[in-house]
């Protein structure tokens, strides 16, 4: 939910404000001098066609991770995993929208369950299929 998929990323201030946070708090290293331990971090960087399931949840209206990071790793992921992968955009819904917005929590956690119940049914069934 609303995931850093680019660790390397600093094309907004917003951005490269949370790149400080992962410096300083995160990581305690500095991507100038570490960039092997931000990539390793990176889900970006590790898309393989082997990955495990995915659901991605982000909102249209995030200030601090913008959505276009997460819909560019979403197709990133489709193009090469066979695995199934999820995604779901809230219109409108920043970041942290599950800690002050009881109106779309609700139906996002039915549909993670949704998205699990397909996996484990998939994983019994040997079928691989569309679930979000």
């Amino acid at each position: 939910m609303y995931g850093v998929y680019d660790w390397h990323d600093r094309s907004t201030p917003e951005r490269d404000r949370f790149m400080e946070f992962l410096e300083q708090v995160v990581v305690q290293r500095s991507q100038a001098r570490h960039p092997e331990i931000f990539r390793a971090a990176s889900p970006t960087e590790r898309v393989h066609s082997f990955a495990p399931p995915f659901l991605a949840v982000h909102g249209s209206n995030d200030g601090l991770i913008p959505v276009e990071g997460a819909r560019a790793f979403v197709d990133r992921l489709r193009s090469v995993s066979e695995a199934t992968v999820g995604y779901i955009e809230l219109p409108g819904v920043g970041h942290g929208f599950d800690l002050v917005d009881g109106t779309r929590t609700a139906p996002v956690v039915a549909a993670v369950g949704r998205f699990l119940h397909h996996v484990h049914q998939q994983r019994h069934s040997g079928e691989v299929t569309s679930v979000v």
